[in-house]
């Protein structure tokens, strides 16, 4: 794991779990105070999962 589990979640590295864990945080409006306090940005999706999501929304679409 990162040295920093703020900047690691922020870079896609660990999940909310592991950085919530690791930061002895609360819950995940806390992890998201702290990034935002930190100026750090949310963990983007990786291309191929964001694919699939707005194909399964596509399917979703058409089916109504």
């Amino acid at each position: 794991m990162s040295a920093d589990p703020l900047i690691a979640f922020s870079a896609g590295r660990i999940s909310k779990e592991q950085a919530i864990e690791a930061l002895r945080l609360r819950d995940y409006a806390s992890l998201l105070i702290m990034l935002g306090a930190a100026g750090l940005p949310l963990p983007q999706l990786p291309p191929e999962e964001i694919d699939r999501q707005a194909a399964a929304f596509e399917r979703l679409l058409r089916d109504e």
